[in-house]
Formats: structure tokens, C-alpha cells, sequence
């Protein structure tokens, strides 16, 4: 099996250079044979609700994605703090979209994936807003937003959020070690893999043949991947996804 592993894009409403590397390398990809996507969160900037106006603005990524799931590809999106509440909006793409942690077996292999953003248990703050964000209540408020105007103002909120999140990084890199505690106690509970992301740190820990990989970000201008041939090598690799075709 061949999968393709991606997190923390942060892709805009307009063409950015990160649009269209992303964009330019999904069509690699839809060439390959790659069997797998997958999206663990923050694929985008802001990606909330059913609202047709994201199937317009991001139309030429969706016509990707359903054309590898329509060739038999499998892409899995995981929802992130900045893209959830999108599944109707996916709707015809063939797309699995899932929130929180889970795994999956891949030739045998347990692997845990997620986000990330459960990892660190001391921010309370942002815990209770992520509560009310996947409540019931706020998705039913969601909907009752009329189009229009939920595009007036979520796509300039877009905007501002990658112009905050390039003017700095929010993130503490002493979250590193505990993300690799966090990977090493589901190593002990069996897990052979875990995929992260949210914290904008990049690792490839590979610990007596378990792996925790975690892509970083693409706001740094660092346009990594995560690529696994599981009949090659019993873990991913980080992947350059500019300046040629990828190892496929």
C-alpha cells in the first residue's frame, strides 16, 4: 500500500504558493499509484460549515479529490480547529471525513491517527472552545446562518487568520517532547505508528520499530509530506513536495 499523509497546509481562499503546490502535487498523485490520502486537519485556513460557497471557492481541489476516489482511492480527512462541520460540504467527493482520534490497520500495522489537538491536556482554554465548537448546539446555529452572509464573514476571517498565522508562531516548542510522550504511550498500548499534527513541529521519530511522524506546517515554507510504501519500509518518510515528481 502507498499513502500520501498531510496536515497543518493551512491553504487560502486565494492562489497562494501553498494552493498551488498543493494542487500541482495532488495531480502527481492522482497519476500515481497511490492507494491513500490522508488529511489530518488544518488542510485549510478556515473550512467551517456546509456552506456551498467552499465547494466554489476550492472547487479545483475537490474535482481532485473525487477523481482519486473515483479511480479507487481512498482519502480520509480528519477534522482539525481550523476545518470541521465541512461534511456536507463534501458531499459526491467520496471522501471520509472523521473527528477526533482513531485508528486504522494498514498491512497489519496499528496506527493512531489524529489531529493533534487533544494532545495537550493543559490548555483548558482552548479544550472548552474545541467542546463548544463540536457541540450540537453550534453546529444547529451553523446552519441557520444564510449563505450570504456566512460568506461575507468567514471568508475575510480566512484571510485574517493566515495573515496571523504567518505574522507568528503560536506554538511552544516544548510541546515537541510531550507530543513524542503522548506517541510513546500509544506505542505501549500497541500501536506500531501514530500520525499527528497541529503543534507546526516537524518529527519523524522512529523508536524500536514504532514511528511517530508529524508533517509541521507548510506556513514555513517547508513543503513536506509524509509518503509510505508499506512493501518498502515499515514506516513513512518525509517527502519534498516541489522541484520534481516524488519517490512513488
Amino acid at each position: 500500500m502507498k499513502i500520501a499523509i498531510f496536515s497543518d497546509l493551512h491553504l487560502t481562499t486565494g492562489d497562494s504558493r501553498r494552493n498551488q503546490v498543493f494542487t500541482a502535487l495532488l495531480d502527481r498523485l492522482l497519476a500515481s499509484d497511490v492507494n491513500e490520502l490522508w488529511l489530518l486537519g488544518d488542510i485549510f485556513d478556515l473550512f467551517i460549515g456546509p456552506y456551498e460557497f467552499w465547494r466554489e471557492t476550492h472547487r479545483r481541489l475537490f474535482e481532485q479529490l473525487t477523481a482519486f476516489t473515483r479511480r479507487g482511492g481512498k482519502v480520509l480527512w480528519i477534522e482539525g480547529n481550523h476545518d470541521f462541520h465541512f461534511a456536507e460540504a463534501l458531499r459526491d467527493t467520496g471522501v471520509e471525513v472523521a473527528d477526533g482520534e482513531f485508528f486504522r490497520k494498514v498491512d497489519g500495522r496499528r496506527v493512531w491517527l489524529g489531529h493533534g489537538d487533544l494532545v495537550n491536556q493543559d490548555d483548558q482554554t482552548y479544550l472548552r472552545w474545541r467542546a463548544f465548537t463540536r457541540s450540537f448546539g453550534f453546529r444547529f446555529l451553523s446552519r441557520l446562518v444564510p449563505e450570504p452572509i456566512a460568506e461575507k464573514f468567514l471568508v475575510p476571517l480566512g484571510e485574517y487568520l493566515s495573515r496571523k498565522s504567518r505574522a507568528h508562531d503560536r506554538y511552544d516548542p516544548s510541546l515537541a517532547e510531550m507530543y513524542k510522550d503522548y506517541a510513546r504511550k500509544l506505542f505501549r498500548q500497541g500501536y506500531e505508528g501514530v500520525c499527528l499534527g497541529h503543534c507546526h513541529i516537524r518529527e519523524l521519530l522512529v523508536e524500536d520499530g514504532h514511528f511517530y511522524l508529524n508533517i509541521g506546517t507548510w506556513l514555513d515554507g517547508e513543503f513536506l509530506y509524509g509518503y509510505w510504501d508499506t512493501t518498502q519500509s515499515p514506516h513513512p518518510i518525509l517527502e519534498q513536495a516541489t522541484g520534481g515528481s516524488p519517490r512513488l
